[in-house]
């Protein structure tokens, strides 16, 4: 099941097409789309009144003890930062039940023009379609891109493609691999899903929703491969230090002077302790 929400004005006067409709008190519209049953509902949400006016700001003074100096002053705040943007103001109403509001019933649609649609405005999903811009070879229009990765990927980026790679093979998820070089970084490695793959798009959708919370999808994974990259580093440091320092007579402020301006270590600190400092994520 997918859920789109909060589709501009155009978006849901083209859904309406080609029956004339009044966007002025509409505030957005909800569209269900089940594609293992093949149905799709909707809702189309509305505000009852023109929102921008006089009435609604005063109505918001409403209840406010104008003695309560703190009250009051949180009031005023509150109406200067929703002022700033009509679709904040609205959310606030909505959300402290001062709006009035309607509450539509839900009704079926046609599957396949909803469908229609959705891909004729890219709402199917938040993956960007395979970019061919910088590739010679076979072709994948037909394939949303997931995630990539390249020869210059940091432990982040590698990480979460490795991750996300596995647990998409661990749940069913249909995708391929797409391989093309690049003159800038050599090669760029991508997980492709194919557009009408509905199931597997559901769940990419939320591999995606992870990933908008926090940015790390193994956080297990992540850590090892950091501190992979850390000890990596440290024995090129070491390995460094001991054979410049072996091999002349310089003095011990000369040896840190050279360690902070090659590594932009201190010699006084442990070099473990200054290790994830280094690490580029």
């Amino acid at each position: 099941m997918q859920n789109f929400i909060l589709m501009d004005k155009r978006q849901i006067k083209e859904f309406f097409a080609p029956h004339e409709l009044d966007l002025f008190n509409i505030h957005h519209l909800y569209i269900e789309i089940d594609h293992q049953s093949k149905q799709a509902f909707y809702e189309l949400h509305q505000i009852k009144t023109d929102y921008i006016t006089r009435d609604y700001i005063n109505f918001l003074y409403k209840g406010v003890d104008i003695f309560d100096k703190e009250k009051w002053d949180n009031t005023l705040n509150k109406i200067r930062d929703i002022s700033k943007s009509s679709s904040d103001y609205v959310e606030y109403l909505i959300e402290n039940n001062i709006l009035p509001y309607n509450f539509p019933q839900t009704l079926e649609d046609n599957y396949q023009e909803v469908l229609n649609f959705l891909n004729r405005n890219n709402l199917i999903t938040k993956m960007p379609k395979w970019d061919d811009s910088y590739y010679i070879g076979k072709r994948y229009d037909e394939y949303y891109i997931l995630v990539s990765h390249s020869r210059d990927s940091k432990i982040l980026e590698e990480s979460n493609y490795q991750s996300i790679k596995s647990f998409c093979e661990k749940n069913s998820i249909n995708f391929i691999e797409i391989r093309s070089n690049h003159w800038a970084v050599g090669w760029i490695e991508s997980i492709g899903v194919r557009e009408d793959d509905y199931d597997s798009i559901e769940k990419c959708e939320e591999i995606l929703e992870k990933l908008e919370e926090y940015p790390i999808f193994d956080e297990e994974d992540f850590s090892q491969r950091e501190s992979e990259e850390a000890s990596r580093i440290e024995e090129m440091i070491k390995e460094d230090l001991k054979k410049s320092f072996s091999q002349n007579s310089l003095t011990y402020n000369e040896k840190v002077e050279y360690a902070k301006r090659m590594w932009q270590i201190d010699l006084n600190r442990s070099i473990k302790d200054q290790l994830m400092d280094m690490v580029e994520i």
